[in-house]
């Protein structure tokens, strides 16, 4: 019997349950709870095995060891009743193999259930065993359980005090850290040092009680433990970080951490980098320890402050990271060592090309010592070869395919020709120092909706338009450049001039005045990039890195084995006129999981709403014969699946085909009248990768009017879709809405029925 009661509690001793705050008690009371089961069924009655087993080989699932283990002991339980046979040592191993199934229980319902059936499976063999062990026996165990029950009481009330004692210093921590990151992210130094500093000795004084000596043996009590360690913990690294954080804000000095006159301080960017990185590892740090504790019993109101910390954690910690990565590569961007050459296409969304829009003006911009200088700006005409007699040349290589029906070499404002910014980048990289222009170190792209965002930064600017003067500001630059000045300056010549101009001055401004914060000019742009109106490309590795970790590389997304769609339309009038085009897409999709089959249907709906043909040839004319206000345009869907067929308004029609990306681009060429619409629709078929989860990257063109996107999933008989993650699912028709960013994943999970 002694000896398969040490077994018992030497298989307890391993199992790894976390019942308190002390990895040491955690094994000594799991080994004494088995080796106390395995003794109590020595004395219990076999009916009472039986139970123990029972229950054990129910809640076993499929767990490996608690299924052995649950069935080796109600073999003994039967074994033992067939032969109507019992012994001390019998009873031990029933009950021993028993507790050992039940230690091992899987999770499952919810936490705690699993240690809920454990608890009610024992309870028979400790009343049975009471009742018939000898008397000598049940005196000792009301007098072990006396002793053990003070004990417990009194560690109990310990930790009630010391909760007590610590919980308001907690919440003030976590309040005082929540303060002083939103005033690191505001930059107002000097508030967020007394913030962090009063967080970091709010979580130090909780720390203090909890890691107290008097305080130090609750987290030997089970489950109470788990509370003291976890507010221990979180205690602790509440303090590290806000010391960390404080002493990082001391050191910088937000206030001259800005563009000045076009220049940043680059002595002052290279003292910060210690700090912020310090401060990143802190975050990085503390959310592995915490996410090591062990959790899942603690109570709601410690729950409540563990979880609200968490994610401060989570919300600081990346943001800290790329502004780790971010002040480790400005020197090298802002030409600490050397002048650093930035070419910056403006594109036009008014006439489309696959990337955005077609580059009307560019300017180059050259950072030196931290100096931004503005040292060229023009139309793209003067960049450009219309007759081929400069003999301008391209690399062969894959990506310039798309441009070649553009003949980017002779006119460079189709630069934007392919949807993948790299493409555009690495063209213009070989193009520009061909017109004259310098060798570059990096490329951008804007269109007018971010260079309307960039006069809420550097103040509104005012053009001459014709006989009148235009104030540009941060609320009617986008719609000024893209529709108004075509009907308010009626002579081709001057709306050239003007673009120029708003080109030109927008960054004189940029280059010559003040910025506002970090976190102000982050908070203008950062929607831009989102909406894929703000690409940047370096020649330099690491920046370059920074960029992709920015999402600014403007690459087109993989799709991961998933399904994949995007619409791109370019401009073949040529003209301004896709200002006036509306696109309402919808997809709807059949997928099968069990083979990776897809059929989809693809609706593009385009409304051409141009108010007037008397605008402008500029606006409403084209190069193709057409009648005035007709937008031509050549309709591209991409996807990895096959095309089937496709039709305009209902009737077939032929579709173009080639491999761009690693999928299938589909064009077909589309007339929509003046104030018309024309419906596409392409048929597609084919095999993604087979799983319960059916994934959608949709990525969408940066137009001028946003298209509206639908997606409706449907899956064959047996299967079920059970949940469309982050986006708004009509659970009745599958259907989906697709969000404004440039690129979305749908995820759909399904299952069978």
């Amino acid at each position: 019997m002694w000896l398969v009661v040490v077994a018992s509690a030497a298989g307890g001793a391993i199992v790894g349950s976390r019942p308190t705050g002390l990895r040491a008690a955690d094994v000594l009371l799991t080994a004494a709870f088995a080796g106390l089961v395995a003794l109590a069924g020595a004395y219990a009655r076999r009916w009472s095995w039986l139970v123990a087993a029972g229950i054990a080989v129910a809640a076993a699932g499929s767990g490996k060891e608690a299924v052995v283990c649950a069935v080796a002991s109600i073999l003994i339980g039967f074994v033992a009743v067939a032969l109507n046979a019992r012994s001390l040592g019998m009873g031990a191993a029933a009950a021993g193999l028993a507790v050992q199934a039940l230690l091992r229980l899987p999770d499952f319902v919810a936490q705690g259930v699993p240690s809920l059936l454990a608890a009610l499976a024992v309870v028979p063999l400790f009343v049975s065993a009471y009742r018939y062990a000898p008397g000598r026996g049940r005196r000792r165990t009301r007098k072990y359980a006396f002793y053990a029950g003070s004990i417990a009481f009194g560690l109990f009330g310990i930790g009630i005090v010391a909760a007590l004692l610590a919980r308001a210093h907690v919440e003030d921590g976590i309040s005082g850290a929540q303060s002083g990151f939103e005033n690191v992210q505001n930059g107002e130094r000097d508030a967020s040092v007394a913030a962090l500093n009063q967080s970091a000795a709010e979580f130090g004084s909780a720390a203090d009680i909890l890691g107290s000596w008097w305080a130090a043996p609750v987290r030997a009590l089970p489950i109470i433990g788990q509370q003291v360690d976890a507010v221990h913990t979180m205690a602790e690294e509440g303090h590290t970080l806000a010391v960390d954080a404080s002493q990082a804000a001391a050191v910088i000095d937000y206030e001259q951490l800005r563009v000045r006159g076009g220049a940043i301080d680059l002595e002052l960017l290279r003292s910060a980098q210690v700090p912020i990185a310090k401060t990143a590892s802190a975050l990085e740090a503390a959310r592995e320890h915490l996410q090591g504790l062990s959790v899942g019993w603690l109570f709601p109101p410690v729950r409540d402050r563990f979880d609200l910390f968490m994610r401060e954690i989570g919300r600081a910690g990346p943001a800290a990271a790329v502004a780790r990565d971010v002040i480790t590569v400005a020197p090298e961007l802002l030409g600490a060592d050397t002048p650093q050459h930035y070419l910056v296409l403006f594109g036009s969304p008014a006439e489309t090309r696959e990337l955005g829009g077609f580059v009307g003006n560019f300017a180059e911009v050259t950072a030196d010592k931290g100096k931004l200088t503005l040292t060229r700006s023009g139309r793209a005409l003067e960049l450009s070869d219309p007759k081929g007699a400069a003999g301008f040349t391209l690399t062969p290589g894959d990506y310039v395919e798309p441009f070649l029906q553009y003949r980017v070499t002779q006119f460079f404002g189709n630069v934007t020709a392919s949807a993948n910014f790299p493409d555009v980048a690495n063209v213009a990289e070989q193009l520009y120092p061909q017109t004259g222009g310098v060798p570059l170190d990096g490329v951008f792209y804007m269109d007018p909706y971010a260079l309307e965002q960039l006069l809420d930064l550097t103040g509104p600017i005012t053009l001459k338009g014709g006989d009148n003067r235009t104030k540009l500001t941060s609320k009617n630059a986008a719609r000024t450049l893209l529709v108004d000045q075509y009907v308010d300056i009626p002579v081709k010549g001057e709306r050239v001039d003007f673009l120029d101009e708003a080109t030109r001055l927008t960054f004189e401004q940029l280059t010559t005045g003040d910025l506002p914060k970090p976190v102000k000019v982050a908070n203008v742009m950062n929607p831009m990039v989102e909406q894929g109106r703000l690409f940047a490309q370096s020649t330099h590795p690491q920046i370059q890195a920074l960029f992709e970790q920015l999402a600014l590389d403007g690459s087109i997304p993989a799709r991961n084995g998933g399904d994949y769609l995007s619409v791109t339309q370019s401009n073949e009038n040529p003209s301004k006129i896709d200002a006036y085009l509306q696109r309402d897409v919808t997809y709807d999709a059949t997928y099968f999981p069990d083979t990776g089959q897809v059929d989809g249907d693809v609706k593009i709906r385009l409304t051409n709403s141009v108010p007037s043909t008397d605008l402008p040839e500029d606006v409403v004319g084209n190069a193709n014969g057409l009648p005035v206000g007709t937008n031509h345009l050549f309709l591209n869907v991409y996807s990895p699946l096959g095309a089937v067929g496709a039709t305009i308004n209902g009737v077939p029609t032929g579709l173009g085909s080639i491999k761009r990306f690693g999928l299938s681009a589909y064009t077909v060429v589309v007339d929509v009248p003046p104030g018309g619409t024309v419906t596409v629709e392409i048929k597609l078929a084919g095999i993604v990768d087979r799983s319960r989860q059916y994934q959608l990257t949709v990525v969408r063109q940066p137009t001028v009017n946003s298209d509206h996107i639908d997606v409706t999933l449907n899956t064959r008989d047996g299967w079920r879709i059970v949940s469309f993650p982050g986006f708004q699912l009509d659970r009745g028709t599958g259907k989906a809405s697709i969000g404004e960013g440039r690129s979305e994943i749908l995820t759909a999970h399904l299952d069978t029925r």
